[in-house]
Formats: structure tokens, sequence, C-alpha cells
């Protein structure tokens, strides 16, 4: 997968998503309340979504 590392190592990278403000509004405050930043709050979320 990368040039740098085996596949294990590619899967570990950052991701950058672009979104409208009020969707990252929304996203962090549901991250909020749920006790989470925003980062953990949508690993989680694509880590299920990819199940």
């Amino acid at each position: 997968m990368s040039a740098g590392g085996g596949p294990e190592h590619a899967l570990f990278r950052k991701a950058l998503i672009r979104v409208r403000p009020e969707v990252h509004a929304k996203a962090a405050m549901t991250a909020a309340a749920r006790g989470k930043g925003l980062n953990a709050w949508a690993a989680e979320v694509i880590e299920n979504g990819a199940e």
C-alpha cells in the first residue's frame, strides 16, 4: 500500500474530511454529548460504518 511500510502501516494515517460548518458543529455537539472529543467520536463512527 505504501512505500514506507507494509499494509498495517498504511492503515494508520491521518484523514482530513471537509464538511460544511453546520455539519462540523453538529458532529462536535454530538461528540461532546457522548463525552468524547470530535476526533475520537469520528473515528468510532468510521470504524462502526466500515464493519
